[in-house]
């Protein structure tokens, strides 16, 4: 379903990525409109694929006992069914939380949470067991982080109207 963004949706958006659980009243009094008209708005937007879920950010750096880390990771053989295979796999651990393909170098960065170091070398040595794919595997940890932001709407659709 497509569906044409707005300037008010991406002020809706904005609100929303920041604030989920604001109220559907609050929510249309900040952005100008009747509560009918936002909730339709909403809804299109959940519809359209544009809102995937609403969910809580946990600082996991304030969590006790936790080790975040990152994997560059590229490919043996590059076809297309061998980043299906490896994206599956990917998709079925609960320790990864984030998982990119990007160009250049490498061919995923992923996102990697653990308990402890034990729980650490265990997922390691059986990502690399589970995918004989992997060509080059180098493990990140996350020391800070330094910002993790939602993404400016109003900002990249300032000519939105």
């Amino acid at each position: 379903m497509s569906y044409k963004i707005d300037r008010r949706d991406v002020q809706i958006l904005s609100i929303l990525q920041n604030d989920a659980r604001i109220s559907n009243v609050a929510l249309a009094e900040r952005v100008n409109l009747s509560a009918a008209a936002c909730w339709e708005r909403v809804r299109k937007l959940e519809a359209g694929g544009v809102i995937r879920k609403y969910r809580s950010e946990v600082a996991l750096e304030r969590m006790p006992g936790t080790i975040s880390f990152m994997l560059l990771v590229t490919l043996k053989s590059h076809k297309t069914s061998d980043f299906t295979i490896f994206e599956n796999d990917i998709r079925q651990s609960s320790n990864v939380i984030r998982c990119v393909s990007i160009g250049g170098g490498y061919d995923y960065i992923v996102e990697v949470v653990v308990r402890r170091m034990e729980d650490y070398k265990r997922f390691m040595s059986e990502f690399l067991e589970k995918n004989s794919n992997v060509n080059t595997c180098s493990a990140h940890v996350i020391t800070k982080s330094v910002k993790a932001e939602s993404v400016d709407l109003q900002m990249l659709y300032d000519n939105v109207e």
